[in-house]
């Protein structure tokens, strides 16, 4: 089963990982495969920043770090597989310096501190 940070489940048929390359980067990716919805529902939750859980046997494990939506395939036959990929350790140290020189823009500009 797939739970979102809001309590919505969808029962998963599977759920595959490994790494592949997506527009010249190296990314950790989910094939996730659910069945008993309709693809607007798979739309509109596996999008990019989605938060959620694979739950098995009764145990929880987060996979919020696969928050980059990729592509819904519709197998007709009640079932959707979307790929969900991780940010790579480049991209994610770019977000870093990114923030970082947002807050220091924003305190050198106003004088005042970064509140988040």
């Amino acid at each position: 089963m797939i739970r979102f940070a809001d309590g919505t489940e969808l029962e998963s048929v599977s759920v595959y990982g490994g790494k592949m390359f997506f527009e010249l980067e190296k990314r950790s990716y989910l094939d996730i495969t659910v069945t008993g919805c309709t693809y607007e529902t798979v739309q509109q939750y596996f999008v990019d920043g989605a938060s959620f859980s694979v739950v098995e046997d009764g145990e929880t494990f987060d996979k919020s770090e696969y928050n980059i939506a990729g592509d819904i395939t519709d197998h007709r036959n009640g079932q959707f597989t979307v790929r969900m990929s991780a940010k790579n350790e480049r991209e994610v140290a770019m977000d870093t310096l990114e923030k970082e020189n947002a807050i220091l823009l924003f305190e050198t500009v106003t004088g005042g501190e970064w509140v988040e």
